[in-house]
């Protein structure tokens, strides 16, 4: 929805920046910008209000993108974006092969163990 006039809903809503949900999002292509968009439009929400006309948006930064929906969405868009990473890195497990087998005892001592092994 584009306005008659320069100015656009994004200049009429204000976000207090302590109220904003800060979340980083890796660069995975089903968290591209355009998916994203998609999955705001499948939520009832009143997101284009706090964002640039559809042709402005590639101006401004993803990450203050992600920000915004995640503080107008709240769980709902956080919750999906961890769906997200999760499938897809189960997809490079199974297609990369990196799951390992171990034997039962020793995968039981590992889950067990509290040493945590690190270089300074």
């Amino acid at each position: 929805m584009e306005a008659n006039n320069y100015l656009t809903p994004f200049y009429y809503t204000e976000i207090l920046s302590k109220n904003v949900r800060h979340i980083s999002v890796p660069y995975y292509e089903s968290l591209s910008i355009q998916k994203i968009q998609e999955f705001c439009q499948q939520h009832p929400n009143a997101i284009d209000s706090y964002l640039p006309i559809p042709r402005e948006l590639h101006k401004i930064s993803r990450e203050w993108i992600y920000n915004v929906v995640a503080t107008i969405l709240g769980e709902t868009f956080t919750d999906w974006v961890k769906d997200q990473i999760e499938d897809r890195n189960e997809e490079v497990k199974d297609k990369r092969k990196l799951d390992i087998e171990l034997d039962a005892d020793v995968a039981a001592a590992f889950r067990a163990s509290t040493a945590v092994s690190r270089k300074y």
